[in-house]
């Protein structure tokens, strides 16, 4: 009997336990392997205590509550819905008030696929994932070759070897150019190049598809220039900085100060 050690469920008692997940965009490639950890880890939580109380936070301090309730299920079938989307973020501030929810005595734990260690208000760290391969575009630019426009898309590799990717222009009429092989070093950025065809004003390029999808794809919409409205007000000394500014590309005059982007005034 001693050996045994029974446990004694204490009656009308709860244990509370605080979740904060990384609202970080990479959370998304773990999501399933993420459910599949809390459906193993929560429920020994409960320990001698009558019921499991929940609570699911992100560490995206703007969002709201994700679950708050006793039933496990539903609380993972809420988080099937969950698209965490935002950069790396300081946990502190979600740690801060999962903590103030459950007091003391409740379970504090942060889920996270990167490394976290000396997390505030006795916050437990359940890490999930493992490397994986991905390219993805990080940014674009424009250039105007005579009548017609080039875009560029600067492409990264965050793996630590060389990969080939392919990728493709989507055009607004639906249809999509031959596709072109890209090979990046491990760690490395590269620029791919094209230009939009004559009276098309947006295009999608894709990339080969990874676990990691949302920098697969690049929207493009050529920019167009807003012309800016300004006020002037200026005397005297300052009668050159008014015939200099209005030579600026893209900008006009106003008569009307409430109207105007911009207003120039000495006094």
């Amino acid at each position: 009997w001693l050996l045994v050690l029974p446990r004694h469920v204490r009656p009308s008692s709860t244990q509370q336990v605080a979740v904060v997940l990384d609202s970080s965009a990479s959370m998304s490639v773990f999501k399933e392997q993420l459910l599949d950890e809390l459906r193993t880890k929560l429920p020994p939580l409960q320990g001698n205590a009558s019921r499991l109380r929940l609570y699911i936070f992100e560490s995206a301090g703007d969002r709201p509550v994700l679950y708050t309730g006793e039933g496990l299920e539903k609380a993972l079938s809420t988080l099937q819905k969950w698209t965490p989307s935002t950069g790396s973020i300081d946990p502190a501030g979600s740690l801060r008030l999962a903590r103030s929810q459950v007091s003391r005595e409740g379970i504090l734990i942060y889920v996270s696929d990167t490394p976290a260690i000396n997390l505030p208000f006795d916050a437990q760290h359940l890490a999930i994932g493992e490397p994986r391969e991905n390219v993805g575009f990080t940014g674009a630019g424009f250039e105007n070759e005579g009548s017609t426009v080039r875009w560029k898309a600067l492409l990264r590799n965050y793996s630590d070897s060389s990969q080939t990717r392919n990728w493709h222009i989507i055009f607004d009429d639906g249809s999509r150019s031959p596709s072109r092989p890209v090979t990046l070093k491990r760690n490395s950025m590269t620029t791919i190049s094209s230009i939009f065809p004559e009276g098309s004003r947006r295009l999608r390029v894709v990339l080969t598809s990874d676990d990691f999808t949302l920098d697969d794809e690049l929207p493009l919409v050529i920019p167009r220039p807003k012309t800016l409205r300004y006020f002037l007000q200026l005397t005297g000394k300052y009668d050159q900085i008014a015939e200099k500014f209005g030579r600026f590309r893209d900008i006009e005059e106003s008569n009307d100060p409430a109207q105007s982007d911009l207003s120039l005034v000495s006094h």
